[in-house]
This record gives C-alpha cells, structure tokens and sequence, in this order.
C-alpha cells in the first residue's frame, strides 16, 4: 500500500505487503530539501516484507527495513532497522519490537507476546522470530542425523544414572555434553577423572581427551545439544513424598535455552503424570515453542542397577513413552544406537512412568519377603541360600 506524495527513487526495492505512509520520502540526504548538491547514485535500499513506514519518515538509502518492522511517523532512519524492530525519532532509535499485526510485544519470561493476537516470539542470537514460522520438525531428517551420528547429546545430571549414559552415547560416536550444578564433578569429567563405579576410568579419559564428551555448568550450551536427558535425584522428602525440585529446575533451566527440533526425555524416577503435567508446561512456557510442534518430549525410566556385575546402562532393557507417535520413534531411535539391549516403545509418558513404580514396588516387595524368609529360616537353623539355591 503506497499512499500520497512519496518520494522514491531507482534502486529502492520494495517486497509483499509493505506500507508506505503519506509523505515519506526515500533519499541519499539527510535533508532532501537543502541546497546540499544531489549525488547521481542511490545506493540499493530494501524494505522488506510486511514492514510500515509511517507519514513523513525519511529513510537514507543503503540500509534495510526489516520484515514487519515499524518505522514511526516522522522518523529518520540512519541504520538498518531489525525484523519487527520499532523505531522512532530523529535519529530513529529502536524503542522495541511489534507483532505482525502491528501491536507492541510485551516480554513474557523469555518470549515476546502479542496481547492482541496471542502471537508468540523469541530472541535468537540477536534476531527475533516468530516462533510458528520456525521450520517444522521433520522426523526422517532427525532419523537420519542419528543414524549419522550427526546429533550432540546433553545429559543433565553427572552422577550414577547420568555419567554412565553420557559415556555410552559418546561411546556410541555422539558429541556429547553433560550438565551439572556441582563444579567439582564437571571438573572431574573434564580432567578425565572417574568417579562413578559403573564406568571405566580408561573410558572416560579417552572420550575426553578425543573432545566426544565434555561437562558444564553452563546450561546456556543447551543450544547446541539436539537431544537431552534429565537425569536428577528425586529423594523422598520427610513426608515421603517424591522431591521433583530438582526436575523442576532443571526444566526451567532447559527451557531457557531450548531450540525448535530438540528431543527431551526425562530419565529421573517420579510419579505418573509428571512428564505431561509439569515437564511440558515448563518447556512450553520457558521456550516458547509448542510440545509436539517445535519439539519432542518423552519419559525412560532409569533403571541402573549399581555395582551389577551383568547388567549395566548399555545392556539394561529401556521403555520409551512419548507424547505422540514421533517424539516416541526419535527418542528410542536415539537410545537404540547407543544401547545394545531391547528398547521398549510404550503409548505415553505416563505408561512408562507408572513402568518404574511398578518395577521398583515389585522388586522391593519381593526384597521384604526374602528378608522375612532369612529371619524365619535363621530361627528354624534352614540354610537360607540353600532355599533359594533350590527354589531357582
């Protein structure tokens, strides 16, 4: 829409629905009127898509109007204007940033908000997006980039359940970063030093030295994972309770940081419901990207067995429950070419969730029995072990 009495020249270029006030004028001078003598090249001047120049602005040629940016009425634009940037005054200076339908965004977190139109978008590395015009997720590019081993992993957590997986997925041939609040463990990793009995100490030193595996406590290098597991204590709390304080920090942490196409799987024991009721509400409010849309979000119930002499993180069978079909194949996809052992894909989240209260309410049931069994055998003078010996 270009209205009355603008002045343009030869070498502006103008995209799809721009808007041109009344009175605005494009030029190579600071101030067109003056007896300064006229140059005979204008360098090259885009406006691009979607962007408004308001009633009597001059834009001095050689610089840009970003996509959906807002010039104000009687602004001079001395510099390129930012996608969705608001300028105004003389020299226009950036007072912010406006929806596609023209509305200043307000910041929600760490996202920009339109309160008119709901329209979400975010600040990446400088430029802002908005976030339902991130490329969509492709599931056989992601399939692929695994079998490639073309993925960064991220573990959140360094310590029994979270070392070891971080070591088999370097193992596997994925970069991989770990995560941790303490420094004294990241440091440990970093120097090659082991601290974990289920891992190799000649393993890990050689996976750091090769540069496959690296710690932080820095969850901003949570842009440049592809895949993260989050594997934080969940204690009892003097109520008995499950603590998820840890889960819920690192969530918040993660979202922070997290980039469209991620997978997420939280590995920590907890109650059903947890993945679909705090988890995705975390990531989607921190991030600003949609569950299922801008990223995968899964739960695998960890199921270390420590100082097991057979069974460990690369042999132990794992349940994978997604939220939908895709988050479901990619996350187990990610596990299969890392695990030597059967990866089991259930329906949801919560499936794999109430997987882990069973296995563990089973298997203590079965420790009390035993124990019952020891107490009774020892008053009777039986050999316990030769009970057993016999029952297996």
């Amino acid at each position: 829409k270009i209205k009355n009495n603008i002045a343009i020249y030869s070498g502006v270029t103008c995209e799809d629905d721009v808007f041109l006030g009344p009175n605005c004028v494009f030029t190579n001078v600071i101030n067109p009127r003056s007896f300064i003598e006229r140059k005979s090249e204008f360098k090259p001047t885009l406006v691009k898509k979607g962007a408004s120049i308001g009633a009597n602005a001059t834009v001095i040629c050689g610089h840009s109007i970003g996509r959906y940016a807002l010039v104000g009425a009687g602004a001079v634009v001395t510099r390129d204007v930012p996608d969705y940037g608001l300028v105004v005054g003389n020299p226009a200076r950036l007072r912010g940033y406006v929806c596609k339908c023209g509305t200043t965004l307000r910041k929600e977190e760490h996202i920009l908000v339109c309160s008119v139109c709901g329209k979400r978008y975010r600040k990446n590395n400088g430029v802002i997006e908005a976030i339902n015009e991130r490329e969509s997720m492709n599931r056989n590019k992601i399939l692929n980039r695994i079998k490639n081993r073309d993925i960064v992993a991220g573990v959140v957590g360094l310590g029994y359940v979270g070392l070891p997986l971080a070591v088999e997925k370097a193992k596997a041939g994925f970069k991989t970063i770990g995560f941790d609040v303490q420094p004294a463990k990241v440091d440990m990793v970093n120097a090659g030093e082991n601290y974990i009995g289920d891992v190799v100490d000649s393993d890990l030193k050689r996976l750091v030295e090769s540069g496959l595996l690296s710690a932080t406590t820095d969850f901003s290098f949570v842009k440049d994972v592809d895949f993260i597991a989050i594997c934080v204590p969940t204690p009892l709390d003097k109520h008995q309770e499950p603590d998820i304080s840890y889960v819920k920090h690192s969530s918040i942490e993660v979202a922070k940081y997290l980039k469209p196409g991620t997978m997420v799987v939280l590995e920590s024991t907890t109650y059903p419901g947890t993945t679909e009721e705090l988890i995705k509400p975390v990531l989607e409010k921190g991030s600003g990207l949609t569950c299922g849309e801008d990223f995968y979000l899964g739960f695998s119930p960890e199921r270390v067995d420590p100082g097991n002499l057979i069974y460990k993180t690369k042999n132990t069978p794992k349940v994978i429950g997604g939220i939908g079909k895709d988050a479901t194949e990619v996350i187990a996809a990610m596990y299969r070419a890392v695990l030597e052992s059967d990866v089991k894909e259930v329906s949801s989240p919560a499936i794999a969730e109430m997987e882990k209260i069973l296995e563990n309410t089973y298997r203590n049931i079965n420790i009390g029995l035993i124990n019952e069994l020891a107490m009774l055998c020892n008053e009777m003078g039986i050999s316990i072990w030769e009970v057993i010996d016999a029952a297996s």
